[in-house]
């Protein structure tokens, strides 16, 4: 099978376990749906941004939110009852539990045109994001980036088919399972089914992933703007992205060093001058979205719970963290299985330890600089990013595991192409269906054994 046929069926799979996704999930059952939403209605409607005092969610970047309220301006233009927000009884009592929110039934459901309409929206950007993700995946599973030894640069299509493959590419590119493995994540398939502004961030995280594959051909002038969208990416979309933006200015450093070596001083303290210049401008241009982004970062960053000081909680927080990247959807509420959660994150521990050991290229002798740093960088973009969500799991309990998601591409490739490494070549051909047929099972358990019991839906009776 060729590698545009795969394409065609993971993307495929995606597209339609999302949508099944955003119909499963009653309204308002996504996590902080009623205040996302309720955001860009207000920019609908009055055109004002809330406060932080009126609504908890108005402390994050403002792009999103005035982004989407466009599509529901030409709804509430048709018909005003399209963007309404209708609510039943609620119980925030059951966050963390196993049990509805918001008591939708047969008498009060509602189909919400806007609602669905901005999950929708959520979806596409999601499937940009993983294109974004492939592009710079198959880049890095070249041979000469470290990640593997099967095809070069502009080869043509391979073929799964062929019975002389395992021979022939006995590195066989883990670009295409690391796909599969990020786009049918079912964590990830609820998170991009609802509405909140994580979809803008993680398709901001891809763009700086696919800056970092690049960067070992940009020109200096590339690698300059690279360093600005590190920095002002993370400011406008999400704070979830500034440990991959952190990590590809780091990266960006150390490529103009290897590439220039008598110009990477200036344009080490040029680019961050220039980026930090670029952030702060934002913040005197937008002063209210500038003040709540520095005091996020402040909080998070050196903001200890006094509860965190204790094993008991460090254990809970880890559990959730891990458990909401695989699958923990609604409010907290409902999860995979426990031994499905240690299963997948037993492989993914076990590929990214092999993957990074070979991917990480500094212990290679004879690589050329560039080419090294490329690679180490994306091992750094995956490792900020979970040590940022561990650290903000010690300043809050509602730190979750969605927010690696800026960085699923390096995660996914690096889970993958370890497993690719272990892999005898004769096995190799199977790596990426297999993980198609696992992750298809993981959110199936999902859907029966939590989704559809506790989430069931008023119209389907």
């Amino acid at each position: 099978m060729t590698e545009r046929r795969w394409l065609a069926i993971i993307f495929g799979l995606y597209i339609l376990f999302a949508f099944a996704y955003s119909w499963l999930m009653p309204p308002w059952e996504g996590p902080d749906e009623p205040a996302h939403y309720i955001l860009a209605v207000n920019l609908v409607r009055v055109g004002i941004f809330s406060t932080t005092k009126r609504n908890y969610e108005a402390g994050q970047p403002q792009p999103y939110y005035r982004l989407v309220s466009v599509p529901l301006k030409w709804l509430h233009e048709i018909n005003p009852e399209w963007v309404a927000v209708v609510q039943p009884e609620r119980d925030y009592g059951n966050v963390r539990v196993a049990a509805p929110i918001f008591d939708w039934s047969d008498e009060n459901y509602q189909f919400l045109p806007g609602l669905y309409l901005l999950r929708w929206l959520n979806i596409l950007m999601g499937a940009g994001a993983l294109g974004l993700n492939y592009a710079a995946m198959r880049r890095l599973s070249l041979k000469k980036l470290g990640f593997s030894n099967s095809h070069e640069e502009n080869s043509p299509p391979y073929s799964l088919s062929d019975p002389p493959f395992a021979e022939k590419n006995p590195g066989f590119s883990p670009a295409l399972a690391a796909l599969a493995l990020a786009a049918l994540t079912p964590q990830f398939l609820h998170t991009t089914s609802s509405v909140a502004n994580d979809t803008l961030g993680i398709l901001a995280g891809a763009i700086l992933f696919w800056i970092m594959s690049r960067s070992a051909s940009l020109p200096l002038w590339g690698l300059g703007g690279g360093v600005i969208l590190a920095f002002l990416l993370p400011y406008t979309t999400k704070l979830t992205v500034l440990p991959v933006g952190i990590a590809l200015a780091i990266a960006i450093i150390f490529q103009v060093r290897a590439r220039w070596p008598d110009a990477w001083r200036k344009f080490a303290i040029g680019g961050l001058v220039l980026g930090g210049g670029t952030l702060l401008l934002g913040v005197l241009l937008i002063p209210k979205m500038g003040d709540l982004f520095l005091r996020q970062v402040i909080w998070r960053a050196l903001t200890i719970s006094e509860d965190a000081r204790t094993l008991e909680y460090g254990w809970e927080m880890v559990k959730q963290v891990v458990w909401s990247y695989w699958g923990l959807v609604g409010w907290l509420s409902v999860g995979l299985p426990g031994w499905v959660v240690v299963l997948l994150t037993g492989l993914g521990m076990i590929g990214v330890g092999v993957g990074y050991n070979g991917a990480g290229g500094l212990r290679r002798k004879g690589e050329e600089g560039e080419k090294k740093w490329v690679s180490w960088g994306v091992g750094l973009m995956a490792g900020l990013t979970v040590l940022a969500v561990l650290k903000n799991g010690l300043t809050t309990i509602n730190s979750q595991g969605r927010f690696l998601f800026p960085a699923i591409g390096a995660l996914a490739l690096l889970m993958v192409s370890g497993w690719e490494k272990l892999l005898p070549a004769r096995f190799k051909p199977y790596l990426l269906p297999a993980v198609i047929v696992l992750m298809i099972a993981a959110n199936l358990i999902l859907w029966f054994g939590g989704i559809i019991p506790v989430y069931y839906q008023p119209f389907w009776g």
